[in-house]
């Protein structure tokens, strides 16, 4: 089955995709590639909600999980990316993915930060009939540090805001959103499955943090 997703991706340090639009599979484009310079590590605002009110995945859930596979998905979406020195804000109509429909009763959206390739899946619940709720964090890329230990980074939402670019103007950046008291990070998205269509709901981009939300 061809399936088209919609939906937003970022990756907070920082490779990122906003409101996407349709997602596919069949084979790897430019846009899941790996960026050549190593992503530089951005401190998020300081909200509240520390790590102390979250559970930690200690695993990146990298099998494609039991159950019914839609591939052949196409997924185009605003996205991201930095490199340490400059931004790039772009949309993005040729990404690919998977969809897996779980025998535990959830789905599993393959590859979820689309500017970076980490063959991972994140976890979609059902909330009520076609609304679905991605619950953050959840662990979608490691990569090992300076003294060869493993550094986990999670997924969770993000907001654009503008930036002084020194030169008179704006940039369009992420930080990690919040709820309405602008102190309590938010931590879920929702999608609605419709027909072969899977559309995020809200302008959230998914991003990375690490375990302290920097």
């Amino acid at each position: 089955m061809k399936l088209n997703t919609l939906l937003t991706t970022a990756l907070f340090w920082l490779f990122a995709s906003g409101t996407a639009m349709s997602q596919s599979y069949a084979a790897r484009s430019p846009q899941t590639a790996r960026l050549g310079s190593k992503p530089h590590m951005l401190r998020a605002a300081s909200p509240s909600k520390t790590m102390a009110g979250y559970e930690w995945p200690k695993t990146v859930l990298t099998e494609t999980p039991a159950g019914e596979l839609s591939s052949g998905l196409s997924k185009s979406m605003s996205y991201f990316s930095y490199d340490g020195a400059s931004v790039n804000y772009a949309t993005s109509n040729c990404s690919v993915g998977a969809l897996v429909k779980g025998t535990d009763g959830s789905y599993y959206l393959s590859e979820p930060i689309s500017q970076l390739y980490s063959p991972s899946w994140l976890k979609l619940q059902v909330l009520k009939g076609d609304t679905l709720v991605a619950r953050f964090p959840q662990a979608v890329y490691s990569e090992q540090n300076d003294e060869g230990a493993e550094v986990l980074y999670y997924a969770f939402p993000m907001t654009k805001y503008m930036v002084d670019d020194g030169w008179g103007g704006t940039t369009p950046f992420l930080k990690l959103d919040t709820l309405a008291d602008g102190k309590t990070v938010k931590d879920s998205i929702r999608f609605v499955l419709r027909n072969d269509s899977l559309l995020q709901l809200g302008d959230d981009f998914i991003g990375l943090v690490n375990d302290d939300l920097l």
